[in-house]
């Protein structure tokens, strides 16, 4: 009988979970108390998900289980639709229940756990190093297993058992015969005994998680047994990392082994006609790496010693659970914490060695991936003097604040440290000490600014109980402000363009990042034309529409209140008057007949402010333009009476505007130009004779 999809992907996913983790959650030293009938407690509910119920002893009434319940001895523990529950049995080992799953626990004097299993889907992991087998009885007969786990499927008298933790468990039937379990096996309702089943699944094992690398994923399913030609291997996915995902089936021929590719998604297996079936996970995860710390000595506190654990995680989301050890020990956690970051603070009594782990649980099924173990050292010793850097450059945050005076010193932090310390002196034996603070972080900005020069710095930790030696000196120059270096536009450059941006750039060999740029109509700045701030090395600036002349510029470097620290020598730049280009030139393309034509007018257009025009025409033969003449004339009209010095041919014609340069120099336009074409006359036409008639001829 196959077990429900929902039913089978829960409980698989679980035991996933369980077999992770069951090194730390097995519990050894907790006092067994008793229930109303007498019963000791001999487990804990580790985890449930929806309903769950467990009945007493000599009771015949249900009562509700939730997380962290103790469980009696002789307890019937039942899950409804849909449910799941994990049940740890000190010293013994841990129960997986599916939903509709029924099951008898009972520990004898000796401390031999049993489960006797009525319905449904159960896991059985017996403890590693436990004094004695785990038994599992069922409708068809008993086995016991030590070590390992195994999957116990309970449908109408038939009995279906298989490893699950991927490597062989050691089983023993009602017979006694002793086999290694690597395979999916049955019981005998008849005899008791172990028969092989005619068709096993051996890979993937249900619940195992195959790390997503790329788009798709390379998973072989592996088979075992005989089967007929027309079965089939029926894979669907069933959910994906986050919600529920679309219902994808295919179908593949069985054999020997089965490659298929899948993308990231939760996956159910069956064979239509047999009992086999599972679930497994593509997930795009790696376990957790780079643990920190991992390795080194960290000083011990009075009572207990707070330690930073780091690492990095690539993947899905995920939670973590981090888990502390004494020792190299990896049984029982001194410690464990749930956090949702990947950092967590711990608080560790004593001394000694301690062994990490952190495991992080994804999507909503909380499948797992464990990281490697790293180890850290908590040992008593004296109070460390911090490492300075032995780079001023490194000392300090920038070379702007050693322009300023003001050194904002770092240093490297001292575990348990409370206080640090900071002396500057103008030797290094300290001799001649000129200022001292105080600090709670391995940062110090300097208040009151120093005369240029060098300086020896010096810092210590401090507790409430002790004091460290002072760190080595350090030499530290406080350099002199340097002037800034102007480098665009060029002193005395001509800039065109009348809308034209105008960047300004300039280099500071101090390393500030607040500068303020000021451009004046005067060589003292008493007009500024326009003033801007920057954090940057470079600005552009557009002056007003019309503004010509010379113009000064200059930048300054500000410190944190505006005050100027430097400044770039005062440069100039020449924006130059623009006399506009006469417009609509007439004529423009015209062509003359030279019998008919009179005086040729040329007439444009122009602004105000222009002295005058100069006027040109080219006769243009054979690709090479000759000169024709050239006036010059006050109006915007000019009438070329004398028209010998035209012939057939084309012309060119060009008029400039004239005027003053910004400094009152005469100056010109750019050319205005056009054209017109002088043709031959038209010959006259004959006249056409027609023949005479007289008054009464026909």
């Amino acid at each position: 009988m196959k077990s429900s999809a929902k039913g089978d992907l829960l409980f698989t996913l679980s035991v996933s979970i369980l077999f992770m983790t069951s090194a730390g959650l097995l519990v050894h030293d907790l006092f067994f108390s008793g229930n109303a009938s007498g019963g000791k407690q001999i487990g804990i509910i580790e985890m449930k998900s929806r309903t769950t119920e467990h009945r007493q002893s000599g009771s015949s009434l249900w009562q509700a289980l939730a997380a962290n319940s103790p469980v009696y001895n002789h307890d019937t523990v039942r899950t409804g639709e849909g449910s799941s529950a994990v049940i740890t049995v000190f010293e013994s080992g841990s129960i997986v229940l599916g939903e509709h799953s029924l099951v008898y626990v009972s520990v004898d004097e000796q401390k031999r756990a049993s489960v006797s299993v009525n319905q449904g889907e159960i896991a059985v992991s017996a403890a590693a190093g436990a004094a004695e087998p785990v038994k599992i009885s069922t409708s068809s007969g008993d086995m016991t297993i030590s070590g390992g786990s195994v999957s116990v499927t309970e449908t109408g008298g038939h009995t279906r058992i298989k490893p699950l933790s991927g490597s062989p468990v050691l089983a023993r039937d009602n017979s006694g015969e002793s086999i290694l379990l690597d395979g999916t096996i049955s019981i005998d309702s008849e005899t008791g005994t172990f028969t092989p089943s005619p068709l096993t699944v051996r890979r993937p094992f249900p619940g195992e998680v195959f790390p997503a690398r790329d788009e798709l994923t390379d998973v072989t399913f592996s088979l075992d047994g005989t089967w007929n030609e027309t079965d089939v291997l029926r894979l669907s996915r069933s959910r994906t990392t986050g919600g529920e995902g679309p219902q994808e089936v295919s179908e593949y021929p069985l054999a020997r082994e089965i490659p298929v590719r899948l993308e990231a998604g939760t996956y159910r297996w069956e064979i239509p006609g047999s009992i086999e079936a599972g679930s497994f996970s593509v997930l795009r995860v790696h376990k957790p790496d780079s643990l920190r710390p991992d390795g080194g000595v960290i000083p011990a506190q009075r009572n207990v010693t707070p330690v930073l654990l780091e690492w990095n995680h690539y993947g899905e989301e995920a939670r973590y659970v981090v888990s502390v050890f004494s020792g190299e020990d990896s049984g029982n956690p001194l410690l464990s914490r749930s956090v949702q970051t990947r950092t967590a603070r711990v608080e560790i009594p004593g001394t000694g060695t301690f062994t990490w782990s952190v495991q992080a649980l994804h999507g909503s099924t909380a499948i797992p991936l464990t990281s490697d173990s790293a180890q850290f050292t908590i040992e008593e010793r004296p109070l460390a003097a911090p490492e300075l850097p032995q780079n001023a450059e490194d000392l300090t945050s920038s070379t702007v604040r050693l322009a300023e005076g003001k050194p904002l010193l770092r240093w490297s932090a001292v575990p348990g440290a409370q206080r640090y310390e900071s002396i500057i002196s103008e030797d290094p034996e300290q001799r001649i000490i000129i200022a001292g603070e105080t600090s709670r972080r391995p940062v110090l900005q300097q208040p009151e600014a120093l005369p240029a020069g060098e300086y020896y710095v010096r810092v210590r930790t401090t507790t409430a109980t002790e004091t460290s030696p002072w760190s080595e000196p350090v030499k530290v120059t406080i350099k002199p402000v340097e002037a800034l270096i102007a480098q665009a536009p060029a002193d005395g450059e001509r800039i065109g363009g009348d809308s034209q941006a105008i960047r300004f750039a300039w280099h500071d060999p101090n390393g500030g990042s607040s500068y303020r740029l000021s451009v004046s109509d005067d060589a003292n700045f008493t007009a500024l034309s326009a003033e801007r701030q920057s954090r940057r090395n470079e600005i552009d600036i557009t002056l007003p529409a019309g503004k010509t002349g010379t113009f000064f510029w200059k930048v300054e470097l500000l410190d944190r209140n505006n005050r100027i620290l430097a400044s770039t020598p005062v440069s100039s730049f020449i924006r130059p008057k623009i006399i506009p280009v006469p417009e609509r030139l007439s004529p423009s393309g015209k062509t003359f007949e030279l019998s008919s034509m009179g005086p040729l007018e040329f007439t444009w257009s122009s602004q105000n402010g222009i002295n005058g025009y100069r006027i040109a025409i080219y006769r243009s033969t054979g690709g090479i333009q000759y000169a024709v003449g050239e006036w010059t004339v006050t109006d915007t009209r000019f009438v070329l009476a004398d028209l010998s010095i035209l012939a057939i041919d084309s012309f060119t014609w060009e008029v400039r505007a004239l005027g003053s340069d910004e400094n009152g120099q005469a100056a010109s336009s750019e050319p205005a130009q056009s054209y017109f074409r002088i043709k031959k006359n038209k010959p006259l036409p004959v006249p056409e004779i027609k023949q005479l008639t007289t008054r009464g001829q026909r």
